[in-house]
């Protein structure tokens, strides 16, 4: 039902912006269009449009940098790689299509030339979260884990603002055993944003190992769970039961993390502990 409602709302609009584009072509109207037919992933519609906007003058950037972007989505990097470079000829400093460069020249592997596209667009614009991802990405897939985790630490810094990087740093600091940072830097991204379900998640499984604030975390887990029903939110929420001492309940919620993901043996072999009342780690 709610794909036939999305379809339906994407004809009315299709209909409306064309006749309008029609009448006169209008760019911010043509942008809109091209962001529509994203929306369903009509790309070859999206792309005509994009097309002729290259073509008009102060345009070119911004249209070849989405082009770029539906490339990306088509799995094309070195088609992507050839419109940023061509928006970046345009506008230099336009830090989408630096990003955007960052990434296509990461899924080549080409991860030196990717990394100086990132400090680019950083410095151009430190709250970028995508080029900061990505430069963090990039450092990882080449083994410079301390390097990673010094740019990590730098986002946090340059973007004081962003729930993503506190996010990304509290999981940091999670995988290097350090439980009570993790929890402090994932308790600022959520006063950040509140609206994030996997903050939410991962907040509510670290109070539980932590064996703190256990009705938060409860609270917490069940807000996702109700969010979006995935067996990831079950599986915190069994755990949480499990560390308040209510095993019927964690019972009851592992059961459904295996229904909702039967191949998943993590959640098979919690379930079977659960059954004969042995321990287990996260």
């Amino acid at each position: 039902m709610e794909r036939y409602r999305r379809l339906e709302h994407y004809v009315e609009q299709r209909e409306r912006l064309q006749r309008e584009l029609n009448r006169a072509f209008d760019p911010s109207r043509a942008f809109q269009l091209a962001a529509l037919h994203l929306s369903v992933e009509n790309y070859p519609a999206a792309e005509e449009l994009l097309h002729r906007l290259s073509r008009v003058p102060g345009l070119e950037a911004q249209a070849l940098t989405a082009l770029g972007g539906i490339a990306l989505d088509r799995r094309q990097p070195r088609a992507a790689e050839a419109y940023f470079r061509r928006a970046l000829e345009v506008a230099p400093d336009l830090t989408d299509a630096l990003q955007g460069l960052g990434e296509a020249l990461g899924r080549q592997q080409r991860w030196e030339e990717a990394l100086i596209a990132y400090a680019q667009a950083i410095e151009k614009a430190p709250e970028n979260d995508a080029a900061h991802l990505g430069k963090i990405q990039a450092l990882s897939a080449m083994g410079r884990v301390q390097e990673a985790i010094a740019a990590l630490r730098e986002w946090t810094e340059q973007a004081p603002q962003s729930p993503l990087a506190w996010s990304e740093w509290g999981l940091a600091n999670y995988h290097q055993g350090n439980l009570e940072a993790a929890i402090a830097a994932l308790e600022r991204s959520y006063a950040l944003d509140p609206s994030r379900p996997q903050v939410w998640n991962n907040l509510a499984w670290m109070y539980a190992e932590a064996g703190q604030k256990l009705d938060r975390a409860l609270k917490l887990a069940q807000q996702v769970v109700r969010q979006e029903q995935s067996a990831s939110a079950y599986d915190t929420l069994a755990f949480v039961h499990l560390r308040r001492g209510e095993r019927a309940q964690a019972l009851k919620a592992w059961e459904q993390a295996v229904r909702l993901e039967p191949e998943n043996p993590r959640y098979r072999e919690r379930l079977e502990a659960l059954r004969q009342k042995e321990e287990f780690g996260p």
